[in-house]
């Protein structure tokens, strides 16, 4: 016997436009009663298809690595980035040689949050990663290269690195706390504490940061803009080639919230901004140069999965039926997207893969979410695929804590 999942779900997005907090409530509540009623206690996960692999990480430390739109591993998959939590308001940013399991380089920062980290990354086609740090009261872009042991700082924040890794995206982290803390730093960046909300394109060099997308910019995509409240710039995204970047604008008219994914030039004077959805957006990744994947809506389509083709404005839904929002990472090559569930009446999170060309859904695994962590401090899988394309790394809360596994898909997208 389950609760009648569907009927609680709809009756609770109502509440959504109504109270915020009861619709919350609501949810905690659903799923706190359907786990102890139903659920298989001593389940902590199973791998379906793939091989578990070790880390070889210490059993008694927390660790994850963030953000799926960051890839933890370096350009030739020897070395993996990771987070580790010190304490409530330190995180440690590590190192991991994986043929000889041993951290080799750790360094603290003060600006993180559960959802994406410090920011954690490399740089492509580079020994060098990149994160968020506090310093003398900045918010700042620090730079640490494995081969000559060399840091190096600039004052913005990094949202995204550019392709060519010259440039990135910054975003105001201390505005965005204020409205969203699941994606913001609690403490406040003497430089851009003051400023609007807005993307900055900022440089590794001595440039000056450009003001990319203003709230000038805003008020066209949304002409209600002076009467909306806690809008938000989030979720940059380069294409391959970097010519182009996509992110999320929220706001909220009315109680009834809103979400926008934008599409903006790079390397022009003029970012033409371009809506893609209708009013829902809630995660994506970029397939090609051309084409997005992403999950919200479409005008006259309604919610799912579409690839979006960015050339020809046009759309295709795929897996349709599945209406199980997760974060989509693609692997080497665009032929297979891997893809995680929030979880289920049991508290199980579920990773599967699809393959663009067969359109054929492997499921790869389930894992049991901590109960205890929800809202804030809540630990999603977001799945990572390696840059060879054969593995996958997820941040699992099976064992009561934050802890990443790492998954062996060689079989599987070669085809054996």
């Amino acid at each position: 016997m389950k609760l009648h999942s569907n009927i609680i779900i709809k009756m609770s997005s109502i509440l959504m436009t109504i109270s915020p907090f009861l619709h919350l409530f609501l949810k905690r509540v659903y799923f706190k009663v359907s786990y102890f009623l139903f659920a298989d206690k001593n389940f902590t996960y199973e791998i379906e298809n793939g091989i578990k692999a070790n880390l070889d990480l210490k059993e008694d430390t927390e660790y994850f690595i963030g953000y799926y739109h960051h890839i933890p591993w370096s350009y030739d998959d020897k070395f993996l980035a990771v987070n580790s939590i010190v304490d409530k308001e330190t995180l440690n940013v590590n190192i991991l040689d994986l043929d000889s399991k041993k951290t080799i380089f750790s360094d603290n920062t003060s600006l993180w949050n559960f959802q994406q980290g410090p920011m954690l990354g490399w740089l492509p086609s580079s020994h060098t990663i990149y994160y968020n740090k506090m310093i003398d009261d900045i918010h700042q872009t620090v730079l640490y290269n494995i081969t000559n042991k060399k840091k190096s700082y600039y004052n913005f924040p990094i949202q995204t690195v550019h392709p060519d890794s010259k440039s990135y995206l910054s975003i105001n982290y201390s505005s965005l706390y204020k409205i969203n803390r699941d994606y913001g730093y609690k403490h406040p960046c003497n430089i851009m504490s003051n400023q609007d909300i807005g993307i900055w394109k900022c440089y590794f060099d001595d440039r000056v940061p450009k003001l990319l997308v203003s709230i000038e910019n805003m008020k066209e995509i949304n002409p209600k803009y002076l009467s909306s409240i806690n809008n938000e710039l989030n979720h940059c995204l380069f294409s391959n080639g970097g010519d182009k970047f996509i992110f999320i604008y929220r706001f909220i008219i009315n109680r009834t919230k809103y979400s926008k994914l934008i599409l903006a030039d790079y390397n022009t004077d003029n970012i033409n901004l371009d809506v893609i959805n209708d009013s829902f957006i809630s995660h994506m990744c970029w397939i090609d140069n051309n084409n997005i994947f992403y999950f919200g809506d479409f005008p006259n389509l309604g919610k799912g999965y579409y690839v979006y083709n960015i050339l020809t404005n046009s759309v295709e839904k795929v897996m349709i039926g599945n209406m199980s929002d997760g974060h989509p990472s693609i692997a080497l090559g665009g032929k297979w997207i891997v893809i995680d569930s929030y979880p289920d009446n049991e508290y199980n999170s579920h990773l599967y893969i699809y393959n663009f060309e067969t359109k054929k859904v492997i499921n790869i695994g389930k894992f049991r979410s901590n109960i205890r962590l929800h809202g804030y401090n809540r630990c999603d899988l977001h799945p990572r695929w390696s840059n060879l394309g054969d593995k996958v790394v997820i941040d699992s809360s099976h064992k009561g804590r934050r802890y990443p596994l790492l998954i062996d898909l060689k079989e599987i997208v070669n085809g054996k």
